[in-house]
């Protein structure tokens, strides 16, 4: 499968650093494409022929990911 991972940097924990939390979808077989939250280019990283968005942060990233989903259909 392949998933777009949008992640704040700033949320969580240490353990829940991006690169992380790719090399645990890769481990699983996955394709994982990263979108850092703090950047632009979320609205173009949701144009990528992928299977699956994962958000990993807060309220904010969540909202700011699904209203670029909106936007984007």
């Amino acid at each position: 499968m392949r998933i777009l991972l949008v992640h704040n940097p700033k949320a969580g924990s240490k353990k829940h650093e991006g690169e992380n939390l790719i090399k645990a979808l890769e481990k699983r077989g996955h394709e994982a494409i990263y979108e850092s939250s703090k950047r632009k280019r979320i609205a173009k990283a949701l144009k990528k022929n992928i299977d699956l968005v994962l958000v990993a942060g807060g309220d904010g990233t969540v909202g700011k990911v699904a209203n670029r989903l909106v936007a984007a259909n």
